[in-house]
């Protein structure tokens, strides 16, 4: 049995995408019996969704800490992100959840023999490094985004060969230190190692799992109307606007059409425009958040998912919103970049529907095809999800290392 210590500051509670990816992997680990995990995570002050209890996801930890920490300006947190730097030897805005989990996870280091410290999400990079160091345990770093965050692509960052700080290049410096680097899909790998000096034997790619058992998916109520879902808030860098105009385009074609577009998550001032402009009040609706269980259950009231990403010149994400649609066997609608994962998807037939973000009339194109196939009843629902996704793929994955 392997025993690894994880540290993931946006695990548990589930309030947010970066908490559902782990979490997921944390259940396709623990359903094997060959891992015993201690976790290391935080609670969060800010919440996007109300969270579950643990019990729900059927995650079994050997042991759980949750570390609480306040992003308010104070004489404390200014302590912890001093104390963080004396650890480390960086300072960030952020940095100072590092200071405890790493005192907590010393504490777990002398009573535990560790296969390998397990890092997910900022600063969780810190802890590891500093275990590393300290203990001479094997560091395994999680990538699911660039960072530092100005390395993102662009509209989201300035991009990979941007010149950044003094403190970012440190920063860069210690991510490289990792003995093993895992990535979600081969875009980010390869876009991340334009900036990183690793070498690429010690990476992996490891896709977010997708949970199959106790998914609840329901028979779809057919009501006479196509229901169109996005699941998550819309502001920038994403715009919706490409999406709504098609939406518009496709309604003044079919006037009889009953469609509509129901947003989960808080709307914004330029959104609420939009939909005002296009005269699309009576199409949209808006979500209130929700747990993450309930969530994934309100997803049987839909027809199609859809995903709109920022109009990146090569789309590098895979977004959390993914695997739910997959888990819970919804026909997805991915407005992305051309060039990118989720039109690698696309065209591996992993996601049926696909529009490029920056032009309309291929969304409205892509709508007519949805339409017609809702009208004849052939949208394909409980799509087979292939098995790179699937947690006995993830567990294997995760016993190369």
């Amino acid at each position: 049995m392997k025993k690894i210590l994880v540290i993931a500051p946006a695990c548990f509670p589930v309030t947010g995408a970066e908490n559902i990816v782990n979490i997921k992997l944390l259940q396709a680990l623990s359903s094997s019996d060959e891992y015993c995990i201690d976790l290391i995570s935080r609670q969060m002050v800010w919440e996007n969704y109300p969270s579950d209890d643990l019990s729900y996801f059927g995650v079994k930890v050997n042991s759980l800490s949750i570390i609480r920490v306040d992003n308010k300006l104070s004489l404390r947190t200014l302590l912890q992100h001093f104390l963080s730097f004396l650890f480390t030897g960086v300072f960030f805005k952020g940095c100072h959840w590092a200071y405890p989990a790493i005192r907590k996870a010393r504490e777990l280091v002398k009573k535990n023999n560790y296969d390998y410290i397990l890092t997910k999400n900022s600063p969780s990079f810190l802890v590891g490094y500093y275990l590393q160091k300290h203990y001479n345990i094997k560091w395994v770093a999680t990538w699911n985004d660039p960072f530092p965050s100005e390395k993102y692509p662009a509209p989201y960052g300035k991009g990979a060969f941007c010149k950044v700080n003094s403190q970012s290049e440190c920063i860069i410096r210690i991510m490289e230190k990792a003995d093993v680097h895992i990535f979600p899909n081969k875009r980010i790998m390869d876009y991340m190692l334009q900036y990183l000096q690793i070498n690429k034997g010690n990476c992996l790619v490891i896709p977010h799992a997708v949970i199959t058992q106790g998914a609840n998916i329901k028979p779809q109520k057919k009501e006479g109307m196509l229901r169109l879902i996005h699941s998550g808030n819309l502001g920038q860098p994403r715009d919706p606007y490409s999406f709504l105009k098609a939406l518009r385009l496709f309604i003044d074609k079919h006037p009889d059409a009953n469609i509509s577009f129901s947003i989960m998550g808080k709307g914004n001032d330029s959104l609420d425009a939009y939909i005002k402009e296009l005269s699309l009040d009576r199409y949209i609706y808006y979500i209130a958040p929700m747990k993450y269980s309930e969530s994934l259950l309100a997803l049987n009231n839909y027809d199609v998912a859809v995903i709109i990403e920022a109009p990146c010149e090569i789309g590098i994400f895979l977004p959390t919103k993914v695997s739910d649609f997959m888990q819970m066997r919804i026909p997805i609608f991915s407005i992305s970049p051309a060039h990118g994962v989720l039109n690698d998807l696309y065209l591996n037939g992993e996601i049926p529907f696909f529009a490029d973000v920056d032009k309309v009339d291929d969304i409205e194109n892509q709508l007519e095809i949805i339409w017609k196939a809702y009208s004849n009843g052939r949208l394909c629902h409980n799509q087979p999800i292939k098995n790179d996704y699937q947690c006995e793929n993830i567990v294997n994955l995760y016993k190369t290392i």
